[in-house]
Order: C-alpha cells, then structure tokens, then sequence
C-alpha cells in the first residue's frame, strides 16, 4: 500500500513539474524573456537538462510502481526540478509585472505631457 500511495504523490509532482516545464519552456525558448533574465534562463536550462534525464530513465522502467519507488534518481529530482521552477516562476511573475508597471508609468507620463501641452495651448489663446 505505501509504494501505491508513493506512486501516487510522485505522479502528483510529476504533473505539476510537466505543466510548469511546458509553460516555462515556451517563454523561455523565445529569446526575449530569456535576454532579460539571464540567471533564470540558465536555471531553466539546468532544469532542462535534469528533465530530459528524468524522461529517459522513465522510459528505461515502464511500470509506474517500480520507477516511482525503485528509481532514487527520479523521487529525488522532481521535487528539486518543482523548487527550481518555481524560482523561474516567481522571477518571471516578478519581471511581468516591472514590465506592467513601467509600460503603466511611460502611458500615464504621456498623458499628462499632453494634458499640459493641451493646458498650456488654452492660456495661449487667453
């Protein structure tokens, strides 16, 4: 009962890690994002790297049981591959929303240049 119940919580991460490589890999693949965090693009490397060895000493044990419990590599890898993508995560999060806020700030100068060049047009006129 342990190893199925083992089984079922490296899945579980097996999951998430997947859904965060498949999401992150996109970003940084694009080049942009990965110029503009070049420490985490390397830790999303390194993470590369490690998963590609992942899948293929899966593909070496085809019973689930066997490469959840039997495989040190594997149930020791995927929570370390989980911390790392959450870094890259939360730095990616964290550089979205400085973009966010910059784009924000450089429309509301803009704004306000207009509006007193607007302001300054109308005591022209008077």
């Amino acid at each position: 009962m342990q190893y199925l119940s083992n089984s079922l919580e490296i899945t579980d991460t097996w999951l998430v890690v997947q859904n965060l490589w498949i999401y992150l890999e996109a970003v940084f693949a694009g080049g942009d994002v990965a110029r503009q965090l070049p420490a985490e693009a390397r830790r999303f490397a390194n993470v590369d790297k490690s998963w590609q060895r992942v899948l293929q000493r899966v593909r070496e044990t085809p019973n689930v049981v066997e490469c959840c419990v039997g495989d040190y590599f594997v149930t020791q890898m995927l929570p370390h591959l989980l911390d790392q993508l959450e870094l890259c995560q939360k730095s990616l999060t964290g550089y979205w929303l400085a973009q966010r806020h910059a784009d924000f700030n450089s429309q509301l100068n803009s704004y306000l240049s207009k509006f007193a060049f607007d302001i300054q047009q109308i005591f022209s006129v008077i």
